[in-house]
């Protein structure tokens, strides 16, 4: 229902690495971000897009991609830390292992655009943030992207009923 730039005024969070994974796992760990996907969109509003797929050079790296418009609303929503949420427990149990090195895991290219302060408070949060190399809007030649161009404005939020779904179905 449009979009309202009160809701989210701030830069976007963009994510975007090159992982290795298990010899011939790339299918497998498709699915389980997939499953994840599907609980994330639920759970984390400002999540816009996240998206892996094989490396067209080695079939055993993995290109991930993550679009926030929001810190809270997006960032942290998407991977709380909480028992209390199956998004942890999912990718934990079914991500994670797939990973060559698992929670080890190390990857060729990791690369973050944000504004300081957010960056800041993803290290915080998460001390494994700080491999990504940093990319600050500040410091980025053009204009901040508007999520908002072109979109009509939202008049009210999308009704939710009791259990914090929305009242309608929504497609991706």
């Amino acid at each position: 229902q449009g979009f309202s730039n009160s809701l989210y005024p701030g830069p976007p969070m963009i994510w975007m690495s090159k992982r290795w994974v298990q010899s011939g796992k790339n299918p497998a760990i498709a699915s389980a971000f997939g499953k994840a996907g599907d609980l994330q969109y639920h759970t984390a509003p400002a999540f816009l897009s996240g998206f892996e797929y094989s490396a067209e050079d080695n079939p055993d790296q993995l290109w991930s991609l993550r679009y926030f418009n929001d810190y809270e609303m997006g960032h942290v929503a998407h991977f709380p830390k909480t028992l209390l949420s199956w998004v942890p427990t999912r990718v934990l149990f079914t991500m994670i292992p797939l990973l060559k090195g698992g929670l080890g895991a190390e990857f060729p290219v990791g690369l973050s655009f944000s504004t300081k302060e957010d960056i800041a408070k993803a290290i915080a949060y998460n001390g494994g943030n700080a491999a990504y190399d940093q990319y600050y809007w500040e410091n980025v030649i053009g204009p901040l992207p508007d999520m908002g161009k072109g979109m009509p404005a939202a008049t009210e939020a999308t009704p939710m009923v009791p259990g914090g779904a929305p009242s309608a179905v929504m497609e991706r």
